[in-house]
């Protein structure tokens, strides 16, 4: 099978890097890059499932701090979304046995303690993370996620993917050729034709490809109200947090993402209730100097209602677009990409089907899960007194009214697709932290039968205090500055 890669952003190197990955020898897998098109850069962070994916591609993580400005991220911490600023935290580097089960949340709700509390919540690592004989950093990384310069991330994908044998080349695809099954042909720049057997759409907003198939737009405007953002860079802290930081503002939110070399922001708005420049006015009020703004991009959150049409997979922004609340975008590519190499040999029409209800599953998994963020008692301005009265879509009430009385559970999420980016642990997380769980119902409805699993718990949390205490600790940049050394 020939695999042409259209769209040299992230996405395009991350479907490029997995597709070349499964199939070997057995696949010729390009990408036609432009450089007429540039990145959105809205986000710098990842999900845990970068983690998997560097794995599968065999990608050192040590190539990538040393050559993307990368920082580990532990969660993001959310500031003044409610009464209480919390870590959304679920790292599967931690003991999932306890760090995951609902047994354990119930304890942490009971005790009033936070969900977070069995990782470093400040950017504090113990020094046993570091082996400087026989160093083994796969294996003793102290998170699963990252931040990251965006445009050195597709620099370090891009030979990483040549390095793997794939053939990348710079052109402006100007014209997509249908053949008489209504598949694509070919795809045609001034100066060259490229003919293959299956095509990836990773073109960004443009839909290059997948556009010529006859495609529909599913907007989330009636569910989510955030349709700007503002994109600009400041200078880093002393040390380097271990987390992204998402804090509520008038009209939206802001994040701060914290890489090596300076700190990538954004502000996340609804147009109509703040202006760009008064949204500009109210960062630099906000960080008590001015702001250079690198971009500002309109946007509508959705999904194409098939990802998936003959011959043409579209990946990243091509399919879909939610706002960077959660760092979705990454994480979306990385499962589309592994449930797409599983389905490419030898697919029909079921198989398109199948896949295409597999994204749809995500997608409605994102939506309803960042939707969830904005279910919130704020009422200090305007917007958050709007966000009252925006639907709750069917699937997330049907959630809630599940979760009235109990926190989720794994089971809960077994008709979706296997690979939706967040499940109970994340969902409890959040839940928690805008105040949407029962905590009485918690007391009453808990198992205290259980009483080797509530000891080990109590263990748990009793070593978390005790290391939380021990002296024998570094800064995040102190670790990283150590690690860039060994590495080298």
């Amino acid at each position: 099978m020939r695999i042409l890669v259209v769209g040299g952003g992230t996405a395009g190197f991350v479907s490029a890097l997995i597709l070349k990955k499964r199939f070997g020898i057995n696949a010729k897998v390009d990408l036609v890059k432009s450089d007429n098109i540039g990145t959105i850069g809205v986000g710098e962070g990842s999900t845990e499932h970068w983690y998997e994916f560097m794995k599968f591609v065999d990608i050192p993580f040590t190539q990538l701090i040393l050559k993307t400005e990368a920082t580990f991220k532990t969660g993001i911490f959310f500031k003044n979304w409610s009464n209480k600023d919390y870590l959304h935290n679920v790292n599967h580097l931690y003991d999932r046995t306890y760090g995951q089960n609902r047994i354990y949340f119930e304890k942490l709700i009971i005790d009033d303690l936070p969900l977070s509390s069995y990782n470093c919540i400040k950017s504090l690592i113990d020094t046993n993370y570091l082996n400087r004989e026989g160093m083994s950093i796969n294996d003793n990384l102290p998170a699963n996620q990252f931040h990251f310069n965006s445009l050195k991330l597709i620099q370090f994908l891009q030979e990483s993917f040549k390095m793997a044998g794939g053939n990348v080349f710079t052109d402006d695809i100007k014209d997509v050729i249908l053949n008489n099954k209504g598949e694509i042909d070919k795809v045609k720049s001034n100066d060259r034709e490229y003919e293959y057997d299956f095509y990836i759409d990773c073109t960004g907003f443009k839909r290059l490809l997948i556009s010529k198939l006859g495609v529909k737009w599913n907007s989330y405007k009636d569910y989510l109200k955030m349709n700007c953002a503002m994109v600009f860079p400041t200078k880093n802290k002393e040390d380097i947090d271990m987390f992204t930081t998402a804090e509520a503002m008038n009209s939206g939110w802001r994040f701060e993402i914290p890489i090596q070399s300076r700190r990538g922001n954004g502000y996340i708005f609804d147009k109509n209730y703040i202006t760009p420049d008064k949204a500009k006015e109210e960062i630099e009020n906000h960080f008590g100097h001015e702001i250079e703004v690198n971009k500002v991009i309109d946007f509508d959150s959705g999904t194409l209602d098939k990802f998936w049409i003959k011959n043409c997979v579209a990946m990243g922004l091509s399919g879909s677009f939610v706002e960077p609340l959660e760092a979705t975008s990454i994480g979306t590519t990385i499962q589309q990409s592994f449930i797409l190499m599983h389905y490419l040999k030898n697919y029909n029409e079921k198989v398109i089907e199948k896949y295409n209800d597999s994204m749809n599953d995500i997608m409605t998994n994102i939506r309803d899960f960042i939707q969830l963020h904005y279910i919130t008692n704020r009422n200090d301005t305007d917007f958050w007194r709007s966000l009252k009265d925006v639907k709750i879509s069917d699937t997330l009430k049907e959630k809630l009214e599940l979760w009235k009385h109990r926190l989720p559970i794994s089971e809960d999420f077994n008709k979706q697709s296997d690979y939706i980016l967040f499940k109970d642990a994340n969902w409890i997380h959040i839940l928690y932290g805008m105040n949407l769980i029962d905590v009485e119902k918690i007391k009453e409805n808990h198992n205290f039968n259980s009483s080797e699993i509530i000891e080990s718990v109590k263990d748990n949390i009793k070593n978390i205090r005790q290391n939380e205490k021990n002296v024998n600790t570094i800064t995040h940049k102190q670790y990283l500055d150590i690690f860039k050394e060994i590495a080298t």
